[in-house]
């Protein structure tokens, strides 16, 4: 073994990191991800007015991979009743890594196609605080996952965060109170959970939450005590 110490993103990836690996505990720090608090950006109806958005706005963002469940997300859209599924808009957004052909056909499908925003592509940076400022809820209705860089995009720009009930989404969005979570590939409780957002939207009960997570000064001191403690 080469190295001398290993940092991971959650206590979960931990534990499997020392289990495959046979790596004593004091090897393996947990750092979490920083809040992307470069992407910042409040402007909510100049990013609607771009990118043409005016209703009840769930986003997924990121790249398109099978195991992101996003066919899980376009099942639960469909289930919705039509007057709350024709006053909203779900955008998927991010680079499509083509191993999920499922995908498009269930959007093309979808009773609601007409209200789906489809972006398989690479978003620019200058787009990425936009899609969140637009938007009203983010959903990830991960199937697995070791650790996500979007919640850190959602943190950023306060949203409400809807997400699979999985041990590392749990962790890294522990005393977010804009955090909800649902059992991993339940479609009946993700739609439950978008009806009851909606609602609150429609009522002006939809509120931002502010103030949580690591800083990148906190990140850069977990580091600088890592190679602090390396012995040459």
């Amino acid at each position: 073994m080469l190295c001398q110490g290993f940092t991971v993103h959650s206590g979960d990836v931990r534990q499997s990191v020392q289990k495959a690996y046979s790596l004593p505990p004091d090897n393996v720090t947990v750092i979490p991800f920083g809040v992307y608090d470069s992407y910042k950006n409040h402007d909510r109806s100049g990013a609607r007015q771009e990118l043409n958005l005016n209703k009840f706005v769930i986003l997924h963002f990121g790249m398109i991979r099978k195991y992101k469940g996003i066919p899980l997300l376009i099942k639960a859209f469909d289930m919705l009743p039509p007057e709350i599924a024709h006053n909203s808009q779900l955008v998927i957004a991010g680079e499509d890594w083509g191993d999920d052909p499922e995908l498009e056909v269930m959007i093309k499908h979808s009773r609601y196609n007409s209200s789906i925003l489809y972006k398989p592509e690479f978003i620019p940076d200058p787009l990425v605080p936009k899609y969140f400022a637009a938007a009203d809820v983010i959903a990830l209705p991960y199937l697995r996952s070791c650790g996500s860089g979007v919640v850190h995009l959602a943190l950023a720009q306060d949203k409400l965060v809807l997400t699979s009930d999985l041990p590392v989404m749990r962790e890294c969005l522990n005393g977010y109170e804009g955090a909800q979570f649902f059992p991993v590939g339940d479609a009946e409780m993700l739609k439950k959970k978008i009806i009851d957002t909606y609602r609150r939207w429609q009522s002006g009960d939809l509120k931002d939450f502010i103030g949580f997570g690591a800083t990148w000064a906190d990140v850069a001191g977990k580091y600088m005590q890592i190679i602090e403690g390396l012995v040459v």
